[in-house]
């Protein structure tokens, strides 16, 4: 779920602002920022398939070759 990141992603986004802000660098008007994975990585093996659902989006399968 989100709140594994840094607590939830909007803290996640926040703070790297803050790590560009302490390297002189911000964050940009129009930039889409992605607050990083919401699940744990699966190690892909050749012949694998995995399939992610989610609400109100749908579902996508994918296998390694």
């Amino acid at each position: 779920c989100g709140a594994a990141i840094l607590g939830s992603p909007a803290d996640a986004i926040a703070g790297y602002a803050n790590w560009l802000g302490e390297r002189g660098g911000k964050l940009e008007a129009g930039w889409v920022i992605m607050s990083g994975g919401l699940t744990d990585a699966v190690t892909l093996t050749p012949g694998i398939t995995i399939t992610a659902s989610f609400a109100h989006l749908g579902s996508i399968t994918l296998r390694a070759i």
